[in-house]
């Protein structure tokens, strides 16, 4: 006994339109994933180059750090000289910051 329903189709002919549903539903998936893919990767790229730039400013900031530290152990420890490195960046020797440095030296760091 055979019913008439669960005969097999012969190939080739029957409904294209679960085809046609297919094909668009996986274009669509494919254009939905390339457009955030792209988004994601110009996102990165610009964090990228933030990233960059603040450990360049970072790197200036130690390297400045560092040099003023060594200038600072070259300065002759004569009076004269002390006063003309104060006088040239606006300092004078009562301000609360050039009394901390005294202090500190005077302890020993």
């Amino acid at each position: 006994m055979t019913w008439e329903g669960s005969e097999p189709e012969a190939a080739g002919g029957g409904d294209r339109f679960p085809w046609l549903v297919a094909i668009a539903s996986l274009a669509i998936g494919v254009w939905i994933f390339l457009r955030s893919t792209v988004v994601a990767v110009q996102e990165r790229d610009e964090l990228q180059r933030a990233e960059d730039a603040m450990e360049a400013r970072a790197k200036a900031y130690l390297d400045a750090s560092v040099g003023l530290r060594n200038a600072r152990e070259e300065l002759p420890r004569s009076g004269d000289r002390i006063m003309v490195e104060l006088d040239r960046h606006d300092l004078h020797p009562d301000d609360p910051e050039v009394r901390e440095m005294a202090e500190s030296e005077r302890s020993g760091r």
